[in-house]
């Protein structure tokens, strides 16, 4: 029994481990950590989530209300950020989106989306 326990301890950690990297180049500090806890959509106040429910996100200027569009996870299709989901200033220094997917409508739905334009 208690090398079963030892063997799930080990491998949490080591999923845990695996989550928290996700391919980012950039480790946070704990205050980046806990900013990014607390981020909030701006206009339904709905939690981004952690870091680590989030993704990269590859962005680029498009004509939209705030400027931006975002590539979604699927990898086609740029979606249009509008202002509900626009985070700024970005505190960590890299883009990350966090999305959710739509069953009903079958599309990717934009919850929030923390660029990296400089600004």
């Amino acid at each position: 029994m208690r090398s079963f326990i030892l063997t799930i301890c080990m491998l949490l950690s080591i999923s845990a481990y695996a989550v928290d990297t996700d391919g980012l180049k950039y480790k946070l500090t704990p205050e980046q950590r806990e900013w990014i806890q607390n981020l909030r959509a701006p206009n339904s106040k709905i939690p981004c989530c952690d870091d680590a429910d989030g993704v990269a996100a590859e962005w680029r200027y498009g004509n939209t209300e705030t400027g931006y569009e975002v590539l979604a996870p699927d990898s086609v299709t740029w979606y249009p950020v509008d202002k509900g989901s626009l985070i700024t200033p970005n505190r960590i220094g890299y883009a990350r989106a966090w999305w959710r997917y739509d069953y009903e409508e079958e599309v990717w739905v934009l919850r929030c989306f923390l660029v990296d334009d400089g600004n």
